[in-house]
């Protein structure tokens, strides 16, 4: 009896490790984007665009974007994703993925045009 309790207990500890190591391998798994938006904005001014994605995005709480492509940059635009030090400068067609995207600054060059950037998020629907 004191054996099978064992081989019992030994068996579940297996179990509970193989559930952990296998919900840490799916979220690392990409995922597809399911919704999406497009923002558009005015490259002339010198005021950045400081966006909470979820909020871009209506997504729910604790979801994030996964992608984002930029399909046009008007006169020029640097960004900087999550609070990030450095501005990224934005290059016509550049695409970022599987990335968790929770906050977005947009910094307008100053010359005239307009710019398009997309962002992708994935919703789990039941």
């Amino acid at each position: 009896m004191i054996e099978k309790i064992e081989k019992g207990d030994l068996l579940i500890n297996l179990l509970t490790e193989m559930n952990k190591s296998l919900k840490k391998i799916t979220q690392k798994i990409s995922e597809h984007t399911n919704t999406h938006e497009t923002f558009s904005f005015s490259t002339a001014g010198s005021t950045s665009f400081h966006k909470d994605v979820h909020e871009l995005l209506s997504l729910p709480r604790g979801y994030y974007a996964n992608s984002m492509t930029i399909f046009d940059i008007g006169g020029g635009f640097t960004f900087k994703i999550n609070g990030e030090n450095e501005a990224i400068t934005a290059i016509k067609n550049m695409s970022i993925t599987n990335e968790e995207i929770y906050k977005i600054e947009l910094i307008p060059a100053s010359v005239a045009g307009t710019a398009k950037v997309r962002f992708g998020a994935y919703i789990e629907r039941n």
